[in-house]
């Protein structure tokens, strides 16, 4: 019977997801920590980015999704790993949308839109969480943040 999973690809995939986490690990661990929640480089968005410009776009969402999961288990517990899912799903949402319009936004105005997006969708699940829209007020900084963290990946993807 014919296996319907290319073992190339897969291989690929199970890369891109173990690179991922070892840079959220450099990013927790080598860089200095910023004094706002939820605010870092984001340095695993790299293999995103690569996996927009190399893989189908299930296969994106894949990584970003495993990543998020397993970063965020190995990492923080099961809060850490929910912050890090929603921001995740929407940053890669916006992001294929975004990797779509090339002509119109280059790779690093998609990364800055998805670090934006990300911190969005973290700030969005916090409020949801904490019945409160207070949260919000960490939005600013944030998106002052995803604005050169963005630039950053995008010039290193």
């Amino acid at each position: 019977m014919k296996s319907f999973i290319n073992p190339l690809n897969l291989v690929k995939t199970a890369v891109c997801i173990a690179l991922g986490i070892s840079l959220q690990i450099a990013d927790n661990l080598l860089l200095p920590p910023i004094n706002i929640p939820g605010g870092k480089l984001g340095l695993a968005n790299i293999v995103n980015v690569y996996s927009l410009a190399q893989f189908a776009v299930s296969t994106t969402f894949l990584i970003a999704v495993a990543r998020a999961i397993l970063g965020g288990l190995l990492f923080g517990g099961t809060m850490t790993m929910m912050y890090s899912l929603a921001g995740a799903i929407l940053s890669t949402l916006v992001m294929v949308l975004i990797w779509r319009l090339r002509p119109v936004f280059s790779a690093v105005g998609a990364c800055i839109v998805g670090a934006a997006a990300h911190n969005i969708g973290q700030v969005c699940l916090a409020a949801a969480i904490l019945n409160s829209g207070a949260v919000f007020a960490f939005l600013p900084s944030l998106l002052i943040i995803s604005a050169f963290s963005g630039a950053f990946i995008g010039y290193m993807g």
